[in-house]
């Protein structure tokens, strides 16, 4: 009788150890909105003639991975962030389950705008999320606004009523 517990116990222990969960990829059409590359430049004028450089630092994007059942780490979702270099800003979509996030955090030296997002529902896992959500991301917010447009990246933003417009974009 014991021996019989000690094996179900066994089977059990395998059984547990072996699920895992799954981190999705970041999906691959959604990548056309965020189309960055480490070194590229991106520029943007305001109606003065004023313009700000930026230099894309990092271009993270989560792969697929299988987390043991037990892990103690916190499933994530999938993701893409854009790092600009000297503390610039970053630029983030998050894709989980029934909601695709997207994020943006940009300084234009004299005003840091903090971050702002915006959350859509649709199911960023099966094919044709972009048609849901269309050629363009608005972010809005009280002092702050954005455009990602698909193919491009980040259009145009303004900060603390300073509207900046993409002119460039030099990819390395």
């Amino acid at each position: 009788m014991k021996k019989g517990y000690i094996v179900l116990i066994g089977i059990l222990a395998m059984f547990f150890a072996s699920c895992t969960h799954l981190n999705k990829a970041f999906p691959e059409e959604l990548n056309d909105y965020l189309p960055y590359i480490s070194g590229q430049k991106i520029q943007f004028i305001n109606g003065l003639g004023d313009t700000l450089d930026y230099a894309i630092k990092i271009v993270e994007s989560s792969v697929e991975e299988k987390v043991p059942w037990n892990c103690k780490c916190r499933l994530t979702g999938a993701k893409k962030y854009i790092y600009f270099d000297n503390n610039m800003g970053f630029c983030r979509i998050r894709a989980e389950k029934k909601y695709l996030e997207a994020s943006i955090s940009l300084s234009d030296s004299n005003n840091l705008s903090g971050e702002h997002g915006l959350s859509i529902e649709c199911s960023p896992f099966v094919e044709g999320v972009s048609e849901e959500i269309g050629d363009s991301i608005f972010i809005e917010d009280y002092d702050f606004n954005a455009i990602i447009v698909k193919g491009k990246g980040i259009t145009e933003f303004t900060i603390g009523g300073t509207k900046w417009t993409l002119i460039d974009q030099q990819k390395q």
